[in-house]
């Protein structure tokens, strides 16, 4: 049910991409006070036009069931794992996406913040492609996205998880009237951004998760899933490769849940949506590997989880693989396997873009 693909054009392809990531660092700080006005403040507004919006109606339905009439179904939808902060990386994704299917949509799975440090430089990157192409973007919300929040008082921006590193960075530059502006936008389109896709022929996207299993109790109808302990697991719950049922820890924001109960889910909210539900593409567990990507076979393909950083965080080391990592990006269209793309991002380019953080250098 899911295919991985190798991607890799060639060094010239590469070379551009390093050369146009390279070029942002300075273009989009230079341009941020206009990219941040032509969004707007408000994030429900840009919500409104962004990709699958029809299928979330006038209340912008954090819990989106695809409809047939939907536009953004017409055209392929590539799928953008965690970025925390890694320019080359995302710049690798779109040039690929942009190269195989110029035109399709793009929906980011979360967590475009924290770790990295290209973190203002990669949500500039999301603002400014919804300024522009709002209609081929969809963001999902990740639990490091909606951690960041504005706080009255000192420090001015906080955030609930940890590492929690844009909120300081954001808090030393608040005097900065842009840096403040283009934080609090970003919040915004976090705080009325969807937490799950609802695919029409049974697959599901979220940044981490799926509801656990005492919550199903509560499940009556498709508009219960839009609860907020439902949208909290599916921005926070941790997927258990190996075991088959997990029981969920409230004492911790993100439960593990196993693949029996994933099987399990999928059968109730096929009964609820009243189509199939049958396999997740998401983000949230790093894959702490040099490829950026995992199928685990106890998933029976059922289940697909991406990475989109091309070198290793501070916080994951390289005891069990290489400072420069392949991301991972995954291809849906109508009628086609999910497909997980490898991106073999040449290591030198890596060690370029990060040389401060690289402890090969």
């Amino acid at each position: 049910m899911i295919e991985v693909r190798d991607f890799d054009p060639g060094p010239e392809f590469w070379d551009r991409v390093l050369a146009r990531t390279q070029s942002a660092l300075y273009a989009l700080p230079e341009r941020a006070e206009a990219i941040v006005a032509a969004l707007g403040p408000d994030g429900a507004a840009t919500q409104r036009l962004m990709a699958f919006a029809s299928s979330r109606g006038l209340t912008l339905s954090p819990v989106v069931v695809t409809q047939p009439s939907d536009p953004a179904l017409a055209r392929p939808a590539w799928f953008i794992g965690d970025i925390h902060g890694d320019l080359l990386g995302l710049e690798a994704a779109l040039a690929t996406i942009e190269g195989v299917d110029p035109g399709a949509t793009v929906v980011f799975l979360g967590d475009l913040i924290d770790d990295g440090p290209y973190m203002y430089e990669v949500v500039l990157r999301l603002m400014d492609m919804l300024g522009t192409q709002p209609d081929r973007v969809c963001l999902l919300a990740g639990n490091h996205d909606e951690a960041l929040r504005p706080f009255a008082g000192e420090p001015p921006f906080v955030s609930s998880v940890n590492p929690g590193e844009f909120a300081t960075w954001l808090s030393a530059r608040s005097s900065d009237v842009t840096v403040s502006q283009v934080a609090h936008t970003y919040i915004g389109l976090v705080r009325h951004a969807p937490r799950a896709i609802f695919f029409p022929d049974g697959l599901l996207a979220t940044h981490a998760g799926i509801p656990h299993t005492d919550l199903w109790p509560s499940l009556a109808s498709a508009a219960d899933l839009e609860a907020p302990a439902c949208l909290a697991d599916f921005a926070w719950n941790r997927l258990s490769e190996d075991r088959p049922i997990k029981r969920p820890n409230r004492a911790s924001k993100g439960c593990e849940v196993g693949y029996q109960n994933f099987f399990d889910f999928c059968a109730l909210a096929s009964n609820l949506l009243g189509r199939p539900v049958n396999r997740l593409i998401r983000g949230h567990d790093h894959v702490d590997a040099e490829l950026r990507h995992s199928i685990p076979p106890k998933w029976q393909g059922r289940m697909a989880t991406i990475n989109n950083m091309c070198f290793a965080l501070p916080r994951e080391g390289t005891y069990f693989a290489p400072f420069a990592r392949m991301p991972a990006i995954a291809r849906w269209a109508p009628g086609d396997p999910l497909a997980v793309y490898s991106l073999k991002v040449p290591a030198a380019h890596i060690h370029a873009m990060y040389s401060a953080v690289s402890p090969e250098q």
